[in-house]
């Protein structure tokens, strides 16, 4: 018990360092969860993090994920890149589809967004390249929103000894988050932005601190749709 808390409070003391002279208002462990191959980056235009001294690296678990990703899919396989979207009709479908209780109305609706997006920018975020194993944290405060990344290790010592940010954007720039746990023990949450973009990732509050839903108390449920977005009118309806 003690060593949790300890953890927990380390992981703090890192978003704190991340952010200093703010309030943190809430502090999240975020992860990718089960994506799609159209979300992933190829391994070598990942962004590099948490290379510098002290952190501990975990050379054999990169060693694989090296060989299995680089060699096999990078090299082998077929050319891939995230599938960026910034269709109208796209978005629309996508919303249509955001209370579907089917696995493909789900998949399909876990992402839309351009490159250059909120979105876009925070999805390339949160698989980065590194030689340590990478905890991400969605660090909340009255002025920002960040994605920090910070080393996950069993040892004490080195958990979250590092911090770097990952991603950032002014906290008037989420126009929405959105529950999709349909199933119980999934954690999804969707960050929809002001430009029409919107990601999904399992979040989880740390052990003891303060609730998702405590720093978001206007998160929609799953039976709620999308919301519609000014960027992108609603295509007209077919007669």
């Amino acid at each position: 018990m003690a060593t949790a808390e300890a953890r927990v409070q380390k992981a703090l003391q890192a978003a704190q360092r991340a952010c200093p002279n703010e309030n943190l208002e809430g502090v999240f462990i975020i992860s990718r969860g089960e994506m799609p191959d159209s979300l992933q980056t190829p391994y070598r235009q990942r962004p590099r993090v948490l290379e510098q001294q002290g952190v501990k690296r975990a050379p054999l678990r990169k060693l694989g994920d090296l060989l299995g990703r680089t060699l096999i899919l990078d090299l082998l396989g077929p050319k891939k890149s995230i599938h960026f979207n910034s269709d109208p009709e796209v978005r629309a479908d996508r919303r249509r589809r955001s209370t579907g209780t089917s696995s493909l109305d789900q998949v399909a609706c876990l992402f839309f967004g351009a490159a250059e997006s909120h979105a876009g920018k925070l999805l390339v975020a949160s698989l980065p390249r590194s030689k340590a194993n990478v905890q991400h944290l969605l660090c909340v405060t009255e002025r920002e929103i960040k994605l920090l990344h910070v080393p996950r290790t069993k040892r004490l010592k080195y958990y979250a000894n590092a911090v770097e940010t990952g991603w950032r954007a002014d906290r008037r720039d989420l126009a929405w988050t959105r529950s999709t746990a349909w199933s119980h023990g999934n954690q999804g949450m969707q960050y929809g932005f002001t430009d029409g973009s919107w990601v999904t990732f399992p979040t989880h509050s740390l052990a003891g601190q303060i609730h998702f839903a405590e720093v978001f108390p206007h998160t929609l449920t799953k039976e709620d749709p999308i919301p519609p977005n000014a960027n992108y009118p609603e295509p007209e309806p077919m007669r």
